[in-house]
């Protein structure tokens, strides 16, 4: 259980992610793609504000 906790925290920088609504997962995913294509375009400035924004909606946004 701790290996577990331990490698979630690293891999997630951090940030609690749980419990999280439907709604909070599907904007998740959703910003995902968007980061990787924007990755996938070499547009490092485009990544990096919505990696911004990612971070702002679901650190802000309470869980259901």
């Amino acid at each position: 259980m701790r290996m577990a906790i331990d490698l979630d925290t690293k891999i997630n920088a951090g940030f609690r992610h749980d419990p999280f609504s439907a709604e909070l997962f599907d904007h998740a995913v959703d910003d995902h793609a968007a980061i990787v294509e924007a990755i996938a375009a070499g547009d490092a400035t485009e990544a990096g504000r919505l990696c911004e924004e990612h971070f702002r909606y679901t650190t802000i946004v309470t869980p259901h």
